[in-house]
């Protein structure tokens, strides 16, 4: 359940980012959906691909754990023989809670009252440590975010045809457009708010209307509304309203 939230089918390769003060989760591959993006190439730069270092709590061996262990005012020595004796490594002190540590033999309430409390903080810097900074609009950034997200999951059930484009509000618009130009310039501005074609004779058009905006009246009947119509189907310009037959509801 979670991988479908995260476009995919794993939680692993998580990157926490943290948008001018919005929190955010995502996968590296959902940001890299479009390799020639200014985006995907920022998360395919090595130090996103690493954990952080050695310093990190995730390579952790099991001397770095005991040692982390003792140092925690409080712990009986009794506690960290069992982290010793177990071989509990810094990726595994991370993943545990409570059961697990009864599970190893450590039982008493207040020991694991301070266990729990030292673990929770230690996950809690953790990943403030791997947190990326984003000093962008959380509302543009976020739209990106999602139609990432949507691809991927059409990605994963084999459907090729892209989705339509993100509705933006229209005082974002413009915010909204610089964001987007900055991690998919040019024509890659595409992969995130496609382009509505439609032809008009032998003419092609094309409209970045956002296809989740209101859409313009229909009218029925042989009343013109503007631009150009027909008997059997028109199209109307001078007007927010098409003609088909009839009279114009």
């Amino acid at each position: 359940m979670i991988g479908h939230f995260f476009g995919g089918n794993s939680t692993g390769d998580i990157v926490h980012l943290n948008v001018s003060g919005v929190k955010m989760s995502t996968r590296r591959s959902t940001l890299g959906l479009c390799p020639d993006s200014v985006l995907a190439k920022q998360f395919n730069d090595p130090k996103w691909n690493s954990d952080g270092g050695s310093t990190s709590v995730r390579n952790w061996p099991n001397e770095k754990v005991v040692e982390w262990a003792q140092s925690v005012e409080g712990i009986p020595k009794h506690t960290v023989a069992v982290l010793r004796r177990e071989s509990i490594t810094g990726a595994e002190l991370l993943a545990m809670e409570k059961q697990d540590f009864k599970d190893m033999g450590i039982h008493r309430t207040g020991t694991l009252a301070l266990l729990m409390n030292a673990t929770n903080e230690l996950k809690r810097l953790h990943l403030k440590n791997r947190e990326v900074f984003v000093e962008q609009s959380p509302y543009c950034f976020g739209k990106i975010i999602d139609q990432l997200r949507i691809r991927s999951l059409l990605q994963a059930q084999g459907v090729d045809t892209p989705p339509p484009g993100p509705f933006i509000r229209d005082s974002e618009e413009e915010r909204c457009k610089k964001v987007l130009d900055y991690y998919f310039p040019g024509d890659l501005s595409d992969f995130i708010r496609p382009a509505v074609r439609f032809s008009i004779g032998s003419s092609e058009c094309e409209s970045t209307e956002n296809p989740f905006a209101p859409k313009p009246k229909f009218s029925f009947g042989s009343t013109r509304t503007g631009g150009f119509s027909t008997r059997t189907g028109g199209f109307s310009t001078g007007t927010a309203a098409f003609s088909f037959g009839g009279n114009a509801n």
